[in-house]
Parts: structure tokens; C-alpha cells; sequence
């Protein structure tokens, strides 16, 4: 069995509205939590991504998109990595899990919403679904981490 769990980190935001304002993500996190690589069912998980806005306007809302930024080396899934291992997993923005997440190339979307403001501040949370791929024998024990691109515009 192994501990499975990565935070994700922003690289990139960008401001897109007309209202000076400034949004951060306070956290990206997702833990699939035991692996057993002879267990044929997939894990699943749900985790979180959260992001806090300050803005000129008082009250109101914020629109926010956040991509899921994919590297040059992963065309299909994503690998969390333990020394010389790793593990497939996706991530999805809706519970069914058949919206894959991404930066909307190779039919992934978007994770969209808005962020209530009050007094010029608001926050939000939004639930990011994961699934380990089952059948990943040749991983070995350990714990295994991921860092994740993310891009926000508002």
C-alpha cells in the first residue's frame, strides 16, 4: 500500500476584467490516499482548489477560469512520481467524472465559476475530481507527488 497526495502550485494568472482586482489560488490539493497495485477497482477522490479575489468593486462577483496546464511530456493522463516510479491518475471538473480538466485543447475544459464578493473580498472553493487508473503493478511503494501548472484569468 502506498500514501498517495500532491498539492498543486499557481504559475500563471492573469486579469482579464475591467475592475481592478487581484485573485489568488490559497490551495490546489488532491489526495487519493492507500494505492494497492494488485487492486483492480480505480481510486477516486475529490479534491479542492481554492481562490481568494480582492477587488475595486465592493460587492458583486468575479469570473474565474483556471486551466490545468499539461506539460509537453504528458499527452494522456497524468504520472505522480516516487523515485523511478509512478502512477497514472486524471482529474475531472465534474463528479461523474466525465469532463476531464485541462486547458481546453484535446476536449478537456475549464474549471469555471465565480467568486462572490463582500466588501471587496471573496473566496471560493471548487471541488476538483480524481481517478487513479487501476492495474499499475510495476509502481512500488512510497509516497508519491505531483506538481501541477495551473493558469487563472478573471
Amino acid at each position: 500500500m502506498r500514501h498517495i497526495s500532491f498539492l498543486a502550485v499557481l504559475m500563471t494568472a492573469l486579469s482579464m476584467s475591467a475592475a481592478a482586482s487581484t485573485c489568488f489560488i490559497q490551495s490546489a490539493s488532491i489526495n487519493f490516499g492507500e494505492y494497492n497495485p494488485l487492486d483492480r477497482k480505480m481510486v477516486e477522490t475529490i479534491g479542492r482548489v481554492s481562490i481568494s479575489c480582492e477587488s475595486d468593486s465592493q460587492t458583486g462577483e468575479i469570473p474565474v477560469s483556471i486551466s490545468l496546464v499539461r506539460s509537453a511530456e504528458t499527452t494522456s493522463g497524468h504520472r505522480i512520481k516516487s523515485a523511478g516510479d509512478s502512477l497514472r491518475y486524471d482529474l475531472y471538473i465534474d463528479a461523474s467524472r466525465t469532463i476531464t480538466w485541462g486547458d481546453g485543447s484535446g476536449g478537456t475544459q475549464f474549471l469555471k465559476g465565480t467568486v462572490p464578493l463582500s466588501n471587496g473580498r471573496g473566496s471560493r472553493d471548487f471541488n476538483v475530481y480524481g481517478r487513479l487508473l487501476p492495474g499499475q503493478p510495476s509502481a512500488g511503494k512510497g509516497q508519491y507527488h505531483a506538481q501541477l501548472t495551473l493558469s487563472a484569468e478573471w
